[in-house]
């Protein structure tokens, strides 16, 4: 049932009112001196929008998350001229946005994300030249479209378009804006080329043009100061732009899932010192994984899987003495395990598989003590290798023990207890004439013991 709203007729003063997932809105208009009112996470049609016209005093209005279609939002939201922050996301808007917003003249932060809103770009954004926060992410706006509407915005700081149907295409070209942006979000809105008035924005902490076709060679000379760089699932290709090296501050960088080729260039890894993220994976590298001259001492988090990287591994990520995440999966390593990766003890996720890895494991893994996750499997255990002993216990394997395990022909203990392993206990197992002990509890094997393991000790501590 509804609230009565008459119940907050002596709150003639209130302020701050917040029903949100509530139904309410009976004789709100008697509140005229509400200033912040969040009916956000409701239930609410158009309905409600008559009752909010008397609200002159609103400064917030959050109306997310609701079913409101926008055909009485001029008996509404329009008169509320003194609103500084309006949130009409997650909505059932169809079609333009009503021409009256131009009259919110005040508004500093504007979302109207909505997958429902499609057809063209409104010009309805041209008169709100106080906005500092724009929010248009996620809609099904079609065509061709020119933010040049943005020009005269000089307090814009926050700037994210992103189309929710594939089908926009903007236009910055001619776009000269008179603010400073401080985060700029253009995805999904097929631009071929870097857009010219980034060459004057000396602000910008957070860039993401992903899902688009565009990298300059002199970005890193111009976004010197850019924290975040989000340009994954691209059609780049070849080497990197050099000029990333010079961005000092970036804290994030994801490239992934492009065509990107070469080597590590030596100017980024070596140069973008307060990297705490750094995204290659899916692509084409080839060459040294860990040249020397790395220098990533903030590095926490690093993706270099599905590329091409071969040889063996230096030791150039000796000094991201931080690092908690590694995949270097899907690619053509060889040679050992490095025995340096175990002194790295803030190391909680290690992913090697899929690589031409030789069977020793370097005891210095077992000293790990925050690692979480581990894969090493589905590598290179060709030959005959002197390993008698294999000591995995109490890891984080998952998956099947590898057939290839076969191939380790002088093994004469196993000990694989308290991991995650799962399927059956493979047949291979039995090719290891030297085995003797063996220890596989508290996994989560399935299916029966190989009989032709009978004169194998399952050894218990």
């Amino acid at each position: 049932s509804l609230l009565n709203m008459s119940l907050f007729h002596p709150f003639e003063e209130l302020q701050c009112l917040d029903f949100y997932e509530n139904k309410a809105y009976d004789s709100l208009g008697s509140l005229r001196q509400l200033k912040i009112l969040n009916l956000g996470g409701n239930f609410l049609n158009d309905n409600i929008l008559p009752y909010l016209n008397t609200l002159t005093s609103l400064t917030t209005l959050n109306l997310r998350s609701n079913n409101i279609e926008g055909s009485r939002i001029k008996q509404g939201i329009c008169n509320l001229k003194n609103l500084f922050e309006l949130d009409l996301s997650s909505n059932n808007f169809e079609g333009h946005l009503p021409q009256c917003l131009n009259n919110l003249t005040h508004l500093k932060v504007l979302d109207i994300s909505n997958r429902q809103l499609s057809g063209k770009v409104p010009s309805t954004l041209t008169n709100l030249t106080s906005l500092e926060y724009l929010d248009r992410f996620s809609i099904n706006f079609q065509g061709t479209v020119s933010i040049n509407s943005l020009a005269n915005h000089s307090k814009l700081e926050v700037l994210l378009i992103s189309s929710g149907s594939n089908m926009l295409q903007v236009k910055t070209e001619t776009w000269h804006p008179t603010s400073q942006l401080k985060v700029l979000k253009l995805s999904d809105c097929h631009l071929h080329v870097i857009p010219s008035f980034l060459l004057q924005q000396y602000h910008l902490i957070f860039l993401d043009l992903s899902n688009n076709k565009v990298l300059p060679r002199n970005m890193g000379i111009v976004l010197q100061k850019l924290i975040y760089l989000d340009m994954p699932k691209n059609i780049f290709e070849g080497d990197i732009p050099y000029s990333i090296g010079e961005m000092k501050e970036l804290y994030m960088q994801d490239l992934s899932r492009n065509n990107f080729s070469g080597e590590l260039p030596q100017p980024i890894v070596s140069g973008c010192v307060a990297l705490d993220l750094f995204d290659l994976s899916n692509n084409n590298f080839f060459g040294q994984i860990f040249p020397k001259y790395m220098n990533l001492t903030h590095l926490h988090w690093l993706y270099l899987d599905n590329n091409h990287f071969s040889g063996k591994m230096d030791d150039g990520l000796r000094s991201s003495t931080s690092l908690e995440g590694l995949d270097i999966s899907d690619n053509m390593l060889s040679g050992n395990i490095p025995n340096w990766i175990g002194n790295i003890s803030t190391l909680r996720v290690l992913f090697m598989s899929k690589n031409y890895l030789e069977a020793n494991i370097p005891v210095q893994l077992n000293h790990l003590k925050s690692l979480e996750l581990i894969d090493i499997f589905e590598n290179s255990l060709s030959g005959s290798s002197k390993l008698i002993t294999l000591d995995l216990r109490d890891n984080k394997f998952f998956g099947r023990i590898p057939y290839q395990i076969n191939e380790l022909s002088n093994l004469h203990v196993l000990l694989l207890k308290g991991n995650s392993l799962q399927e059956h206990i493979p047949n291979e197992l039995c090719q290891l004439a030297k085995l003797r002990i063996m220890d596989l509890s508290n996994n989560m094997f399935s299916g029966s013991i190989p009989s032709c393991l009978g004169n194998v000790s399952f050894w218990r501590e």
